[in-house]
């Protein structure tokens, strides 16, 4: 290996141990956990949010100015619900209110998925979940030409469940159960 020398000591350059540093702590941000402090597995998340009989509204999903059809709506909501099932928490009407509202669609017409297939614009939707004062992000998008519009919508709702799951585990942590 070559190294750089700025002077007959034979030191390498400064700037080539800044470079290494950076791309260390570069490198070891990319090892983090997304989740932040939640490190429960998904199966302990579950179990103790159906021993806390965790409940929560039926999803209110906004779509503001943007034109979602009422059948992508149903389809979030759907997803949501047996997301939920799965996530240990329950859907009823006396639950604790949840937001889903659309922030970015699109959709590709038929006949783009499949002669465009993959050159064109992917079907995607970018949403915010709230439940109280807990909000995150999720999004999922459809490049392959045998997935649709609908398999986002699934996807949506289905992230949405699991970040809900999460906000219900924080809060039954932050009140000592």
């Amino acid at each position: 290996m070559a190294v750089l020398v700025l002077d007959k000591r034979k030191k390498p350059l400064p700037s080539l141990r800044v470079a290494l540093t950076a791309a260390a702590a570069l490198l070891a941000g990319c090892a983090t956990n997304p989740m932040g402090s939640v490190q429960a597995s998904h199966s302990q998340i579950a179990s103790i949010l159906k021993s806390h009989h965790a409940e929560v509204e039926p999803p209110v999903i906004k779509s503001g100015h943007l034109l979602v059809p009422d059948d992508i709506k149903v389809e979030i909501a759907d997803s949501f619900r047996s997301e939920a099932a799965h996530d240990g928490f329950a859907v009823v009407p006396s639950g604790e209110p949840v937001t889903i509202r659309i922030d970015r669609y699109h959709t590709r017409n038929a006949f783009a998925r499949v002669m465009l297939g993959v050159l064109n614009r992917p079907d995607h939707i970018k949403a915010t979940v709230t439940l109280g004062r807990h909000r995150a992000d999720v999004s999922d998008s459809a490049h392959m030409t045998f997935t649709t519009i609908h398999t986002v919508a699934r996807g949506i709702g289905s992230e949405a469940a699991d970040q809900v799951a999460v906000f219900l585990y924080r809060a039954t942590r932050k009140n000592g159960g």
